[in-house]
């Protein structure tokens, strides 16, 4: 019996039939391969150390993602790359499909830095949001938040994947966070918890307003 080896050299992808066998329309020969999301210290290690590719940054520190309606010619080949590099992984290690989280631009969300501990460490610092509070507490707070507006530029990057799919692969995303996540974040977890009792209706506002922009943005 044959092993497997990844990096695939020559893969042959088959989203049709990925969706067949999730489906239970089709008989299983093979075990499909998924992953919610691959963290980036993983691949990054395998792409530079079994692929052969350069990594490309974009967290927010490189500014990459700031602005996603005003790319400059510069922030755009590195976002090119980037995304060269997700379908480039998915491709060879052998899934059917490309798989990535594109977050909604909630801006001013209080966040914590730390010194990455991971054993597979990545060049930045990890961030987590803050529990105590975040930029809403009050409903002054509600009505000046500068909230997204999702438009055809947010979806840039999943024109671009789907131009660049090699054959027989498809593309599966969706917002990043769901509801009760982008609302901790705006709240803080403590300050939230306070606002069911307090101010409940302030915490319906809120989870109306993210679950609107979450539905435009599936839409």
């Amino acid at each position: 019996m044959s092993k497997q080896r990844f990096p695939i050299e020559n893969p042959k992808p088959n989203i049709d039939e990925f969706m067949q066998i999730m489906a239970g329309k089709e008989t299983i020969k093979r075990v499909p391969l998924v992953e919610y999301v691959v963290d980036d210290a993983v691949m990054k290690l395998i792409l530079e150390g079994m692929m052969g590719r350069k990594w490309v940054d974009i967290s927010d520190e490189t500014g990459v993602l700031s602005n996603k309606t005003k790319f400059s010619k510069e922030h755009l080949e590195i976002l090119h790359a980037w995304l060269d590099n997700i379908i480039s992984f998915w491709y060879h290690m052998g899934y059917d499909f490309v798989r990535i989280e594109i977050i909604p631009p909630y801006p001013d969300v209080h966040l914590h830095t730390a010194v990455d501990t991971a054993s597979l460490k990545r060049d930045l610092k990890r961030n987590w949001a803050d529990l105590m509070d975040g930029p809403i507490s009050s409903w002054d707070d509600f009505e000046n938040y500068k909230w997204p507006i999702i438009t055809d530029d947010d979806f840039y990057i999943h024109r671009y994947i789907c131009k660049n799919l090699p054959e027989g692969m498809g593309f599966i995303s969706c917002h990043a966070g769901g509801v009760y996540e982008h609302a901790v974040r705006l709240f803080g977890y403590e300050n939230l918890c306070i606002n069911l009792i307090d101010n409940p209706e302030l915490v319906k506002a809120v989870i109306d307003k993210v679950g609107e922009i979450t539905l435009k943005y599936n839409e």
